[in-house]
């Protein structure tokens, strides 16, 4: 047959561009899916009557599109990157909350909404896996179960990062970063927000500036806060220790700001950059009869997508402060780009991608 290998002088089999081609397609219709091996060399030969030099050949070949990986020992496995979302494959979102975690409910129906959008604008599915009551091996196995191309993770868990990348599964992190993870992250670009925060209040004649929110070193606080604290020093102020007002997790917010608003000194200008620190100001304040824009200045945290839905109306009826904003829609088509690149060119540096962040006055 044209083409065909030939041992001892005579044509045997079939060739290798056939084999790659046959492969190919078991591998892209699910008979071989992610994570499990190739038939080996010797099985190939025998059974397709091939020269074994060809069939190595082939798998070889497959190695190089990136659809297996080889295993010393063990043979030619399988690869994530693999399954073909222009086949049905989806990429998969890893929602960790619990049923009953609402506390930033808003935001990720938000996300999930903007993921959905954009995976559609590609012909991709999503496929939503909810693993917060799941083990690292068991995510990955749901995961090489549904035929997933890759996995979008919106938590920094450790042990879940380490189960995503010993099965070689293209990820992405979202709306968080971890520091030497060896993942991409795309989140809101935290610093540049702080600093945004610090001009405004310092331009706008603030003396007694204050933050309020975290101080827990996550990547959020370390961006925001950094940020802040850095462009305060170089417009020749400092974030005084009395006026760094931590509320962290599982604290009572409205509590702490009630606490911070009190006093006979109380701040005149205030950095809330996140959504329920702004809340619980606006909440204390109501509690004291103070009104932001009025007895002091804010900046607030708010994702564009919510500004004229929640941010306006929770200051109806008085000053709307300025709000720190960020887009949603930005952070799912941009991870989904990433994830396209990570999939076509897996041996890509990891990236921490950041969407911007920009000042919205109530003129705007």
């Amino acid at each position: 047959m044209a083409g065909s290998s030939t041992v001892n002088g005579k044509a045997v089999g079939r060739s290798s561009a056939e084999v790659i081609a046959s492969l190919r397609s078991d591998i892209e219709s699910g008979k071989y899916g992610a994570g499990s091996f190739l038939p080996s060399v010797r099985q190939l030969a025998g059974d397709l009557q091939l020269a074994p030099e060809t069939a190595r050949r082939a798998l070889k070949a497959l190695e190089s599109e990136g659809l297996v990986v080889a295993r010393p020992g063990s043979g030619y496995q399988v690869l994530p990157q693999a399954n073909d979302p222009h086949a049905g494959c989806p990429v998969a979102f890893l929602d960790w909350r619990s049923k009953t975690a609402a506390s930033s409910g808003d935001f990720n129906e938000q996300l999930l909404s903007e993921l959905k959008a954009a995976a559609g604008e590609r012909d991709w599915s999503l496929l939503v896996l909810s693993v917060g009551g799941l083990s690292p091996c068991e995510t990955v196995e749901r995961l090489t179960a549904s035929r997933a191309f890759g996995a979008l993770l919106s938590t920094p868990d450790q042990g879940l990062l380490a189960a995503v990348r010993e099965a070689r599964l293209p990820a992405v992190m979202l709306d968080d970063w971890e520091e030497d993870s060896g993942t991409d992250s795309v989140m809101q670009d935290g610093h540049q927000g702080g600093v945004l925060a610090a001009q405004h209040l310092v331009s706008i004649g603030c003396r007694r500036i204050a933050w309020f929110g975290p101080t827990d070193g996550n990547s959020h606080t370390l961006t925001r806060l950094g940020g802040f604290t850095a462009r305060l020093l170089t417009l020749g102020r400092e974030l005084a220790s009395d006026r760094c007002f931590s509320s962290n997790p599982g604290e009572d917010n409205v509590a702490r700001a009630r606490e911070m608003l009190s006093g006979p000194n109380r701040p005149d200008g205030i950095a809330a950059l996140w959504q329920g620190h702004t809340v619980a100001l606006k909440r204390a304040a109501d509690e004291l009869g103070l009104v932001a824009g009025r007895d002091f200045q804010m900046v607030g945290w708010c994702p564009e997508e919510s500004y004229e839905r929640q941010y306006l109306p929770l200051f109806a009826g008085g000053p709307v402060p300025t709000a720190a904003t960020w887009s949603v829609r930005t952070m799912a088509v941009t991870a989904l780009a990433r994830m396209a690149e990570r999939r076509s060119n897996p041996e890509l540096p990891p990236l921490s991608v950041k969407v911007p962040v920009r000042l919205r006055m109530a003129v705007d």
